[in-house]
């Protein structure tokens, strides 16, 4: 059984445990990994429900908002949405995961500048958040700034050295930059 398939089982289990953060992106980030489109659209559905609930209850979450505007920006055609939530997540809760969450929605929208100025910000408030360095490598690789994305995957592998998806990204970066070399 592969890491996904563990990580699939381990969702299917703990889906009834919705008080976990970002369980639901958890999961749709699976589902897309394994091409699940069905589970996917089911638990974006689910997870947007989820969220604008929490939000309703809990008003003045910025960690809800960034749950949201991450499934909406990640997951959905629904950007201004995902614009919205991480504007109003930084205005609530300026943490390394409401920068995150903006950076993400420029960078979906291929607004890289913006991205990297944004995810620069996340990684500064926490230095060892790998999905930050992950979505930085890949802004800068789409800019065509591939030592810094080198630079960036080193820097996410030195801190966990199994991420599949940097290993991942480093390979994109070096196959990308040896072409351009």
């Amino acid at each position: 059984m592969g890491l996904l398939d563990e990580a699939t089982e381990y969702y299917k289990k703990t889906r009834d445990k919705k008080e976990i953060p970002f369980l639901y992106n958890l999961w749709a980030e699976v589902y897309k990994e394994n091409d699940n489109k069905s589970e996917l659209e089911k638990t974006v559905k689910e997870g947007i429900k989820w969220y604008k609930k929490e939000i309703e209850n809990k008003k003045e979450d910025g960690v809800n908002y960034v749950g949201l505007s991450l499934l909406y920006g990640m997951f959905t055609q629904n950007l201004t949405e995902a614009e919205q939530l991480a504007k109003k997540a930084i205005e609530l809760k300026p943490d390394h995961q409401s920068y995150y969450a903006l950076g993400v929605y420029y960078q979906k929208t291929k607004n890289y500048n913006e991205a990297v100025k944004y995810l620069k910000i996340a990684l500064e408030k926490n230095q060892s958040f790998t999905s930050g360095f992950f979505a930085l490598s890949k802004c800068y690789r789409a800019l065509g700034m591939f030592a810094e994305a080198k630079k960036t995957c080193k820097k996410a592998l030195s801190i966990n050295p199994k991420n599949r998806f940097i290993i991942s990204e480093l390979e994109k970066v070096n196959k990308k930059s040896s072409v351009v070399d």
